[in-house]
């Protein structure tokens, strides 16, 4: 029998942003993260609500580096590893691994705006049998990152356009991100995310299930972050899908560390 695995439910609630502002030479930022994902729902083609057979579950180790270069360019890195149980197959696996450049082109002295280009690599796992871990093909984007910060908070935005190799659609991803200090030690962040299939996606066949390539998600990313000292922020957020299509009606709970 036929039917549709919802593709984007790979990576939701698992993205990690460069912000605008760049790293001082030779400083670093290192972020592990631990992500639980769970949706029993889903919105099909034409956003209408369905259950799904059994519920979706992913765990996730999360690691996001910075790395200054010059006083106007850093270099970026994520890589991932998954555990997805899709309620009839278990799979693990390292996920794909990004790797970039954020290059600030103008700054003011509240603002900045910074061009980030970066290369998505696939780890080998396997794309012959569910659940999937990813698409299995080489990918890039490249975006515009405008941040602005005032007295007791900040926003920071971005907005870029992804190519796959192969089967999967075309992507414009936005978000934008507001970061509130409630005290010295202590902000709320609040993000919204937008990935946007642009529609000329090819489904393709694994082990007789159509997986669909093309999906738009919209979802809200809420966080606590904690400093412990001057070097080191401990973050604990929640992550909720607000509107989609072709995709998993999912929430998600991390837990992540800053140290810089």
């Amino acid at each position: 029998m036929w039917f549709i695995i919802l593709f984007l439910m790979l990576i939701q609630a698992t993205t990690a942003f460069a912000g605008a502002w760049t790293r001082d030479p030779g400083s670093c930022l290192v972020t592990p993260k631990i992500y639980a994902y769970q949706a029993t729902k889903y919105w099909d083609a034409a956003g209408g609500e369905h259950d799904l057979a059994s519920p979706y579950q992913k765990s996730e180790i999360n690691i996001y580096g910075e790395y200054g270069l010059t006083k106007d360019n850093m270099l970026v890195i994520q890589t991932a590893y998954d555990n997805i149980n899709d309620g009839s197959a278990v799979k693990s696996g390292l996920a794909d691994s990004e790797i970039g450049i954020v290059q600030k082109i103008r700054s003011y002295d509240d603002a900045v705006v910074s061009l980030k280009g970066s290369l998505i690599v696939p780890s080998g796992y396997s794309t012959t049998s569910t659940p999937l871990i990813g698409y299995g093909e080489i990918g890039a984007e490249i975006g515009l990152l405008y941040g602005r910060s005032w007295l007791g908070g900040y926003i920071d935005s971005a907005l870029g356009f992804r190519k796959y190799n192969g089967a999967p659609s075309d992507q414009l991803r936005g978000n934008a991100l507001l970061g509130v200090e409630i005290n010295k030690k202590i902000r709320l962040k609040n993000n919204l995310e937008l990935i946007w299939g642009l529609g000329n996606g090819r489904t393709i066949l694994v082990q007789e299930k159509v997986q669909t390539t093309d999906s738009q998600l919209l979802q809200l990313d809420l966080a606590l972050e904690f400093d412990v000292n001057n070097r080191t922020t401990v973050t604990f957020g929640f992550n909720k899908a607000l509107a989609g299509r072709n995709t998993g009606i999912g929430n998600s709970y991390y837990l992540g560390l800053n140290y810089k």
